[in-house]
């Protein structure tokens, strides 16, 4: 428990860095990500079978906003979690 905590100080420090990458990537995939929905029509239509259609906002950009967004949120539950153990 002690490593992890120690741990915490470490990512958060490097928040940008992660959500830079998150943006590489995301800017790497953007033609594929088209490619697969001329293919398969995703964006804007929600799927029956995924229970996380809250998640889906229409186009790419917004998912990865959407990714980003879930990701800092949950670091910062894990924060507050670990302070109280």
């Amino acid at each position: 428990m002690a490593k992890l905590k120690e741990r915490i100080p470490y990512f958060r420090s490097r928040l940008s860095d992660i959500l830079k990458y998150i943006n590489e990537n995301a800017a790497y995939l953007q033609r594929s990500v088209e490619e697969n929905n001329n293919r398969w029509d995703i964006f804007y239509h929600p799927d029956p079978y995924n229970s996380y259609d809250y998640d889906i906002w229409g186009n790419y950009q917004n998912e990865v906003q959407c990714l980003k967004e879930w990701f800092l949120a949950r670091f910062e539950w894990l924060s507050s979690e670990i302070d109280n153990i």
